[in-house]
């Protein structure tokens, strides 16, 4: 095994080694559940109900993938977003110049 400074340093057996962060090696995560690696006594409880959980995660996985839209669908709808908007402009612009027409005629026919 090397240390920090990279120098080798040999182990003997049963010899007390700590994590990088100071704990004893005995209490890393996979240990908390017993006393030993096999899990602990609810072990077959647990498996349970992470299945139940993966089912549920499953069908939430493909109702998204359903709902989602693809970068197709992005780039069409923003296609036609941009058809649309210049045709609102268009009809906007075009009802701005009626009207300004309508009011300069309005002021030399009626004046």
């Amino acid at each position: 095994m090397m240390d920090t400074d990279n120098a080798v340093v040999n182990l003997m057996l049963n010899q007390q080694v700590s994590q990088p962060d100071g704990r004893p090696a005995i209490a890393d995560r996979y240990c908390r559940y017993g006393k030993s690696h096999k899990g602990g006594e609810n072990m077959l409880q647990r498996v349970k109900e992470l299945e139940g959980r993966m089912l549920t995660l499953i069908t939430d996985v493909a109702i998204l993938k359903d709902k989602v839209a693809t970068r197709e669908d992005m780039q069409s709808n923003k296609a036609d977003l941009h058809k649309q908007l210049n045709a609102q402009t268009w009809k906007i612009i075009g009802s701005l110049a009626g009207a300004m027409l309508v009011a300069v005629l309005s002021k030399y026919l009626f004046s």
